[in-house]
């Protein structure tokens, strides 16, 4: 967690878009850490097994290493 935040400050090219940054990751960060186990029961609940949310959560694994690869890349952001 603390490299997370740390890159994303690296990636800034200004405080008040570091700051920007982190609020946007922190935002879906929070949104997918409050729905996801709710979400993943529900899909439990209704197929009485474990396979299809265990599938989802690892595709969704999969697109956040892609995002990660993308964002690791060695530049600046800027607006």
């Amino acid at each position: 967690m603390i490299l997370g935040l740390t890159f994303i400050g690296l990636r800034a090219s200004s405080a008040h878009q570091a700051a920007a940054l982190s609020g946007m990751a922190q935002s879906v960060g929070y949104l997918l850490a409050a729905c996801g186990p709710p979400l993943m029961g529900r899909i439990h609940d209704a197929n009485g097994d474990w396979h299809i949310p265990l599938l989802a959560v690892a595709l969704i694994s999969l697109v956040m290493a892609v995002c990660g690869a993308l964002a690791g890349r060695d530049r600046e952001i800027h607006p």
